[in-house]
C-alpha cells in the first residue's frame, strides 16, 4: 500500500501508539484522533495524558472527540437492556462499526484523509470495496477480527491494520 495521509485512533494504549509509530516509519503522514468515552474523570485524564505523550514524541497533530453521550446511547443502554433480558451482548460489536469506525471516517473525510488506522490486529484481503474481506491478524495472540464485523461499504475497508504494517509479532517493537 502506497503511503499517504492516515488518521490513527489513539486510545493511549501500546497497540494504537505502535500503529502510529510504524505508519510514520513507513512514510505515512499521521494525524492522531482520541475518543473521550464514559469513564471516571481521572481515568479519562490519564488516557489523554498518555495519548499526548505519544503525539508529542511522534510530533503529530492530535484531535480529541467527545463521544461520551453517543457511547452511552448506542452501546451502554442497548447492552443494559439486552443484559436485563438475559442476553450476553458484546459491546465492541456495537461500538466498533457504529461509533469508532463511523466517527473515525467522518473525521478523516473532514480533514481530506483517505485512510484510517487503529491498533486492532486484523487484515484486509482483496481489491476494491466489493472484493475486500476482513481476515485474522498475523499474530494469533492478539487477533481481533472476531469483533470487527464489517457491513457493506464499511469504513473498515479503508483501514490500515497494524497486522499489515507490523513485521510479525510486534512485541519486540513495542518497547
Amino acid at each position: 500500500m502506497k503511503p499517504s495521509s492516515v488518521v490513527v485512533a489513539l486510545s493511549g494504549g501500546v497497540d494504537s501508539s505502535l500503529a502510529a509509530a510504524l505508519l510514520m516509519r513507513a512514510g505515512w503522514e499521521v494525524q492522531g484522533l482520541h475518543f473521550n468515552l464514559p469513564a471516571p474523570e481521572i481515568k479519562n485524564r490519564k488516557k489523554l495524558s498518555l495519548v499526548r505523550k505519544v503525539v508529542e514524541h511522534l510530533d503529530i497533530p492530535l484531535s480529541v472527540l467527545d463521544l461520551e453521550d453517543t457511547f452511552i446511547q448506542q452501546v451502554v443502554e442497548p447492552f443494559r437492556r439486552a443484559y436485563l433480558k438475559g442476553m450476553t451482548p458484546n459491546p465492541c460489536v456495537q461500538c466498533n462499526p457504529g461509533i469508532k469506525f463511523r466517527e473515525l471516517l467522518h473525521f478523516a473525510e473532514g480533514q481530506g484523509i483517505e485512510r484510517l488506522a487503529t491498533g486492532h490486529y486484523a487484515r484486509l484481503r482483496g481489491e476494491g470495496t466489493s472484493g475486500v474481506s476482513l481476515w485474522r491478524g498475523k499474530d494469533p495472540r492478539k487477533e481481533q477480527s472476531y469483533f470487527l464485523h464489517p457491513g457493506r461499504n464499511s469504513p473498515i475497508f479503508c483501514t490500515v491494520w497494524i497486522s499489515d504494517i507490523c513485521p510479525g509479532p510486534c512485541s519486540p517493537l513495542e518497547k
